[in-house]
């Protein structure tokens, strides 16, 4: 039923049931004045497919009147499902002015309006701190929380209330950010509008609806239109930004630049009742903050800037407020003159680093393998691959190491519980610097006492090794020095002890470098190089797991040695030295004793180089190569060690330190892991090819148990013919020492008989003087005695005949010269003067040369000191071409004085 202007309306004792209509479902009444009453009345079951499920009203402009026994229930509509009011004018009715609850009741309404619906005059904001399209954007979801507060009407003081709705304060605001806004329509009951998003777009709606819908808008901009305000964004809304599942419109990502550090003030005005309705706005008070940290500062307009955050893939963590800029610009305050670090004018976004996985603002997420200090440093370090343990991304990390790691690089296992708290971790024994947390303590002392008696045996081992050793030598050289026999190389007794200190030392510098590689070896296989590089160390690790926590200290060590080479140098071969300080410079010459402590002190360079330099792995390894080519260069050039197998060795194992780090350095960028196979192969061949040496130097060696015990193992499996092969080299051996004894007793007539060719060949010479050919005779007389006794002595059989027939010819030797002399004239004896060479260079020349035809082996060469030091002789043979150079300069002072003399 339709009333349209009409003055006095009134229903009685009526019911209206299942109507339906497009307003107003059973009663529309339209432009009607004075009274409406209803009484006595049912409206139920009716529908309105726009507004007013029962009864419509449009700018009605009479007093609505309806008793108690009237029912509007069980209708619907979109809007007011039991009573619709529609007031376009101010000095209309726009709500009913009794009590409905009782009368209008169980209506539904599908967009507001419940059971009585009227304009939506009341907002509320909010602030949405995170939504679906955040979390697609890491710039949005990174953002950082923004702190609010609303104040509500009834909580304002009075001058507010009648200005605004609510007050939303937000505090701590970045300038230049973004923020997102909602704002939700409630009519008189309290219920939100709800608008289905779908059949808007599709204007499901009917007309009158769509119309209501399309007007409902809101803004917001400056509170003054004189204030430095800057607003970028979709800032006006309308029913297009409608979000049905939480009945609110949004203003999405609205950017907001001001000033920094000062307030800046906005509103939300609504539009969504005719223009002749007063309806309150929104305030909003927004507080900057300074600029943090990770954002620079830029200005848009004038005296509007922006703390700008740097975008993905850069990064700063310097203070933007201590820039120049900031000071001059913003805090408008005199820049510090007393301030001496440098004042940057305005920071900028730097570009991410290599080393890291992911920048944005001040964070910089490291890649697996590097560590800093901080999280504000940007001091990046890479971690070694032989720890492994810094890792920022993993979640249990903390201060970049893994589970038991700490400090700088994560090198340091938290022994004393300090970063993982409750939990303490010692040093794998197992693993290559691994830690591992603090076992049982029955299986600690188990290892422990093992690890002692270990230890124990391989010390009292080791120490008789080393006094059978000091004994041999000091035999071997006492027996040098009473003329009993000439031993060179067997004064060593056994060479294996030098083999492990050439590996030793060869360990400890290879792992240094091999453990920068990546292994895909097991741990304990990895180890095995460490234990023999620092065996005491790894074996008792774990003995600080059973130190309190509260006792555990870190204290610096040095490593002393007693000062003896300048002190002793010269009593190097004496029994107490070579029994305290014989380790060192037992297989070196004399006067190179010191040569141990430069191996020493040459492996600590390059393990502290290495290690200072380890975060550029090309220098690191660069420095290694020219601090073992000057090495191996001096080696060569001095020649320090006696045995020229060992100084091969020793050589060797350093060549191959060096062809490692070249390939090391090929493979820093490629990171091959067939280069680092074959480093690895490398370095475990040269360890297990010196172990193979020492093992065959333990079962080679006649005078002890293990040789012994081998000779007879041999002498039951192989062939005689072999076995007497092998036999043969000690049988070999003995020969040599044989010759160099008969050598250094026939000594004495080996002179005197060079010394009379030398004589006799002056005879050759074209102006040589007729004393010559009369001293021939008596030459030719003494060198054939002296060649016959030779000859005789040389066939001797017995060490006494030897002896014996060697004493009656020690004295030939002054004779010959004593003879010279009687025969010579005065020019004559300047003529022996002059053509006598040195007794020490003749030694040195004809010995040589003789040491040359017999093909005696080269290690015996470094006893010919100890030989001449029996005739009085100090210079060694080495001293070849001095010797050569004297006699062609005595010879050409001979002729100088035969020419001036006028002898023919």
């Amino acid at each position: 039923m339709l009333v349209t202007q009409s003055k006095s309306v009134q229903i009685q004792n009526s019911i209206f049931q299942n109507n339906t209509c497009l307003n107003g479902g059973a009663l529309s009444l339209i432009q009607c004045s004075n009274t409406l009453k209803i009484q006595n009345s049912k409206f139920q079951y009716n529908e309105a497919f726009a507004s007013g499920g029962a009864i419509y009203f449009e700018n009605v402009d009479a007093q609505i009147q309806m008793d108690s026994l009237v029912q509007i229930n069980k209708n619907q509509a979109l809007i007011g499902g039991g009573i619709r009011l529609l007031n376009n004018k101010l000095n209309l009715l726009q709500s009913l002015n009794f009590n409905y609850k009782n009368l209008i009741f169980d209506n539904s309404a599908q967009l507001y309006g419940k059971n009585v619906g009227t304009f939506l005059q009341n907002a509320t904001i909010g602030v949405i701190q995170d939504i679906s399209a955040q979390t697609s954007d890491m710039n949005q979801s990174d953002q950082q929380k923004i702190d609010y507060k609303i104040i509500k009407n009834e909580e304002m003081n009075k001058s507010d209330q009648q200005k605004f709705q609510q007050i939303l304060q937000i505090f701590k605001f970045q300038s230049g950010g973004t923020i997102n806004l909602s704002i939700q329509l409630i009519d008189a009951e309290g219920t939100y509008l709800k608008i289905e998003v779908q059949k808007y777009y599709s204007q499901q709606y009917p007309d009158p609806i769509m119309d209501e819908l399309r007007q409902i808008q809101f803004k917001i901009q400056s509170y003054t239109q004189n204030q430095d305000l800057f607003i970028n964004g979709h800032n006006i809304i309308t029913s297009s930004d409608f979000y049905d599942q939480n009945n609110q419109f949004i203003f999405t990502q609205i950017q907001i630049s001001s000033m920094p550090n000062q307030t800046a003030s906005l509103q939300i005005i609504p539009y969504y009742i005719p223009a002749n309705i007063n309806v309150l706005p929104i305030y909003i008070e927004i507080h900057m903050r300074i600029c943090y940290p990770g954002e620079v500062v830029r200005q848009l307009e004038n005296n509007i800037y922006s703390c700008y955050p740097c975008p993905l893939g850069s990064y700063s963590i310097t203070d933007p407020t201590k820039d120049q800029l900031w000071s001059e610009k913003i805090s408008k305050t005199e820049t510090n003159t007393l301030n001496t670090q440098p004042q940057v004018y305005q920071s900028e976004c730097k570009k991410c680093p290599d080393s890291a996985i992911i920048c944005q603002k001040s964070t910089i997420i490291l890649k697996k393998g590097y560590w800093r200090n901080n999280s504000t440093s940007t001091d990046i370090v890479e971690c070694p691959i032989l720890f492994n343990a810094c890792d920022e991304q993993d979640q249990t990390s903390k201060n970049g190491c893994l589970s038991g790691y700490m400090g700088p690089i994560c090198k340091m296992c938290d022994l004393g519980g300090q970063l993982w708290k409750g939990q303490r971790f010692s040093q794998s024994h197992l693993g290559q610097s691994k830690c591992q947390l603090c076992s049982d303590i029955k299986y600690l002392v188990f290892t422990i006492i093992l690890a002692i008696l270990l230890l124990l045996f391989y010390f009292i081992f080791s120490m008789q090794i080393f006094y059978n050793s000091f004994v041999n030598s000091c035999i071997c050289y006492y027996l040098r020095k009473i003329n009993l026999i000439s031993i060179s190389s067997n004064s060593i007794k056994d060479k294996s002890s030098v083999y492990m200190k050439i590996l030793v030392n060869y360990v400890k510098i290879s792992s240094t470098l091999v453990t920068f590689q990546f292994s895909f070896l097991p741990d304990l296989l990895l180890s095995f190089s460490d234990y023999l590089g620092d065996p005491i160390s790894k074996i008792s690790v774990n003995i600080s797991c059973l130190i309190s926590s509260d006792y555990i200290r870190q204290f610096s060590q040095a490593k002393k040695l007693k000062l003896f080479g300048i002190q002793r140098q010269n009593n190097l071969q004496k029994c107490i030295t070579l029994y305290y300080f014989g380790y060192y410079y037992q297989e070196f010459k004399e006067k190179f004793y010191y040569w141990e402590f430069i191996r020493i002190y040459l492996r600590v360079i390059i393990i502290v180089a290495f290690t200072l330099t380890s975060q550029s792995q090309f220098i690191s390894y660069q420095i290694v190569i020219f601090l073992l080519f000057f090495y191996i260069k001096f080696t060569l050039y001095f020649n320090p060690i006696r045995n020229n197998n060992l100084q091969r060795f020793d050589l060797f194992c350093n060549k191959m330190i060096i062809l490692n780090s070249l390939l090391s350095i090929i493979n820093i960028d490629i990171k091959s892991g067939i280069i680092s196979g074959i480093i690895y192969s490398l370095h475990f061949i040269v360890i297990f090819m010196t172990i193979l040496i020492i093992i065959f130097f333990k079962l080679n060696n006649p005078f002890t148990f293990v040789g012994r015990f081998f000779n007879k193992f041999l002498y039951k499996i192989l062939p005689r013919s072999i076995y007497n092969k092998y036999i043969k080299i000690y049988s070999s051996n003995w020969q040599v020492l044989t010759r160099w004894k008969r050598l250094q007793k026939n000594l004495s007539l080996i002179v005197s008989l060079q010394a009379i060719e030398k004589v006799t060949q002056q005879k050759c010479q074209p102006n040589s003087n007729q004393v010559n050919i009369d001293l021939d005779p008596l030459i030719k007389t003494k060198s054939d005695i002296i060649k016959t006794k030779l000859s005789n002595i040389n066939k001797q059989s017995s060490k006494r005949s030897t002896l014996y027939e060697l004493s009656k010819f020690k004295d030939l030797t002054p004779g010959i010269i004593k003879l010279e002399r009687e025969q010579s004239e005065t020019p004559f004896q300047k003529y022996l003067e002059l053509i006598d060479i040195p007794k020490k260079d003749r030694i040195g020349q004809n010995l040589e040369e003789m040491i040359l035809q017999q093909g005696v082996n080269s290690d015996e060469l470094n006893f010919k000191s100890e030989i001449f030091s029996n005739y009085g002789q100090k210079k060694i043979v080495d001293e070849v071409y001095d010797a050569r150079f004297n006699r062609k300069k005595n010879y050409d002072s001979f002729q100088q004085f035969q020419s001036s003399s006028g002898i023919n």
